[in-house]
């Protein structure tokens, strides 16, 4: 390998792999969203945790993590459509519409599990 072959690979490097910047930036972004949703979240809870009712305080506490892995799922499957996109050679992100699919099932029945088993833990101990 010659020195003009090493500084025409990284005079290419931005035109032929812009889509590992533009995965990073996804993820980046997705790390921010999660960061801020989850700040808001903690401090919506602190707050209605000073009400006396159960359905505000299990509709936060019930959504809190699926809603993280939501974010993080839909983050890392646009991750991984960039990727299809730029490289058809991998073909392991070929099911990642199926992912996203079952991964949006997932949180919604890990959603509704958690709220209904808040709210019955809640009604079954009166001391809330």
């Amino acid at each position: 390998m010659s020195w003009h072959s090493i500084g025409q690979w990284f005079i290419n490097f931005p035109t032929n792999y812009l889509w590992l910047f533009e995965v990073f930036i996804v993820l980046f972004v997705t790390l921010i969203i999660s960061l801020v949703v989850h700040f808001i979240s903690s401090h919506l809870s602190s707050h209605l945790k000073k009400t006396n009712k159960i359905w505000d305080d299990a509709l936060f506490q019930a959504l809190h993590r699926p809603l993280q892995f939501l974010i993080w799922l839909i983050g890392i499957t646009y991750a991984g459509d960039l990727v299809r996109a730029a490289n058809q050679s991998f073909r392991i992100f070929y099911g990642i519409d199926s992912v996203r699919r079952i991964g949006i099932i997932l949180f919604l029945l890990w959603f509704t599990i958690r709220f209904i088993t808040i709210i019955a833990n809640r009604l079954v101990h009166s001391d809330y």
